[in-house]
Formats: structure tokens, sequence, C-alpha cells
């Protein structure tokens, strides 16, 4: 059976469907192309709908969806799709769960001050969004005075941290009365 990126005609591939990181549903390979041709006839087994889709579309194999998942958790959610046994009309619906984007940066926050405290590891910097929290000033007011130079930050990459005594520093330099805006 010849196959074309990888795929075989007949084959069960996991699709990634139209819904923003939504589930997965199984089609059939019907029509794989040519080698190095991206556009692949395939035919959903929960829906019926047959069309034409992009390789990038197509993940993994249907029985290899799991080891996906796990390298790729933000797909997981909503109801997967899963072909009708014979005996039902329209497809098996399968809950998942589903966390919006806040609740896992919730989650990742609150595991992360966990291990801090546990570990017992000092905080050396802060980004500007914690600096301006634990100060009670609002983002743009930070990065205001690192434009006029009142705040030196550093980097990793492209994200901008301010070291704990470069804070220090600028809270104690700060005025002792309003002055008006920036």
């Amino acid at each position: 059976m010849p196959k074309a990126l990888g795929i075989a005609n007949g084959e069960q591939w996991a699709y990634k469907t139209r819904v923003a990181r939504g589930p997965l549903a199984p089609v059939l390979i019907l029509n794989a192309s040519p080698p190095y041709e991206s556009s692949i006839m395939v035919r959903r087994l929960d829906t019926g709908e047959q069309f034409w889709t992009h390789r990038a579309r197509l993940p993994c194999l249907w029985e290899e969806r799991e080891a996906w998942y796990e390298t790729h958790p933000q797909f997981r959610g909503g109801t997967e799709f899963l072909p009708s046994p014979p005996d039902q009309d329209g497809p098996t619906r399968v809950p998942m769960t589903r966390l919006p984007i806040t609740d896992i940066e919730r989650i990742r926050k609150v595991v992360r001050s966990e291990l801090e405290e546990r570990l017992n590891i000092p905080r050396l910097a802060l980004t500007i969004a914690e600096l301006a929290a634990a100060m009670g000033v609002s983002d743009d007011q930070l990065y205001k005075h690192v434009r006029n130079g009142d705040l030196t930050p550093r980097y990793s990459g492209t994200r901008m941290v301010v070291p704990m005594d470069e804070a220090i520093r600028f809270i104690n330099e700060l005025p002792d009365e309003d002055l008006g805006p920036l």
C-alpha cells in the first residue's frame, strides 16, 4: 500500500477539528495523495462527512491519540468524537474535562508557590506584574519607570525580570511625596 507523508489509504487517523483546541475526531484515509502533496481525502467516522484536509490536521494514528494527548494536554477536553456502534444512530460522545486557560494559570501559580514554600527556594527576581502587585501599582506605571531609567530590569530570553535587590533599591528611592504624573 503506497504511503504519502507516512499515511496510507484505509488507515484510521486522528483529525484536529476546526474547533479551537477541540478534541480529536476519527477519520478514515480515503486518498493519501502522491508523496509531497499535503492534501489528503478523509471521511469522518463519527459524522460520515468526506473532505480534503491537510497533513498538519492529522497528528497521529487514532489508536495513538492517548500518547499524543499526553504531550498536547490543551487539546484534551470538550467531547471526544467516537464512531457510532452499528446499533446506534449518530456519534457516541464521551464527556471529558476541560479547564479554562485562566484556571490552568491559577493552578500553575498555586503549584509554583507550594514548591517554593516547601523547598524554601528564595525568590531572586520578580516579573513586572509580580512587582506591580506587591507594590500596589499598575504594570504600566512600572513600565514607565523602566523607560525613564528609574528601574533596571534583566532579561531571561525575552522575559523581563527585576532582581530583588533592584526592586528594593527602586522602592527605597521613591519620593516620600506625590510629585504628580511621570
